[in-house]
C-alpha cells in the first residue's frame, strides 16, 4: 500500500463510509446472470473514491484509490 498523504475531508470521509456501508449490507443476488447488487454496490464505492482522490489533485493511476480509516488516500 503506497501512502499519499492527501487526506479526504470529514463530510467526504463519511460519504465514503455511507458507500461502503451500503455495499457491505447489499445482498450478492444477480439478476438475470448479469448483474451482481453487491458488487454493483462496491463498484459504486470505489467509484466515488476514487473521483473524489482525483478532486484532491491525485494522479490518475491504474485501479481506484482506497481510503485508510483516518482518511488518507491509499494506492493498493
Amino acid at each position: 500500500m503506497k501512502h499519499t498523504g492527501i487526506k479526504a475531508t470529514q463530510s467526504e470521509l463519511e460519504e465514503i463510509q455511507k458507500l461502503a456501508t451500503e455495499a457491505a449490507q447489499t445482498p450478492a443476488i444477480l439478476l438475470f446472470g448479469k448483474h451482481d447488487l453487491s458488487g454493483d454496490a462496491w463498484e459504486r464505492a470505489k467509484k466515488r473514491c476514487h473521483e473524489i482522490a482525483l478532486a484532491h489533485g491525485l494522479p490518475e493511476i491504474t485501479g481506484f484509490y482506497g481510503l485508510t480509516k483516518d482518511g488518507e488516500f491509499v494506492e493498493a
